[in-house]
């Protein structure tokens, strides 16, 4: 299952963007799913996010002791920033 972008990542969400704004441009939407996230970790990618849910987008944001939970294509794993 795709899910869009922002379902996944509501922080990435843009005013203007989604179904409807895909529609009105003429973007198919498989194009689209075929770049997201989700198909993402299909492909053997993680999302990383911290223990508050938030999207980790840098190692310099999170210490040694930091939980994060790693999103893989066949469910999540909890792991332990080790050293930084």
């Amino acid at each position: 299952v795709i899910h869009p972008l922002a379902e996944i990542a509501p922080e990435f969400a843009i005013p203007g963007h989604g179904p409807a704004a895909e529609l009105a441009a003429g973007v198919p939407r498989d194009a689209l799913g075929a770049v997201s996230p989700a198909a993402t970790v299909a492909r053997g990618y993680a999302i990383v996010r911290d223990d508050s849910g938030a999207v980790v987008v840098t190692a310099a944001s999170k210490e040694a002791g930091d939980a994060l939970r790693l999103q893989l294509k066949d469910g999540e794993l909890p792991v332990t920033v080790r050293e930084r």
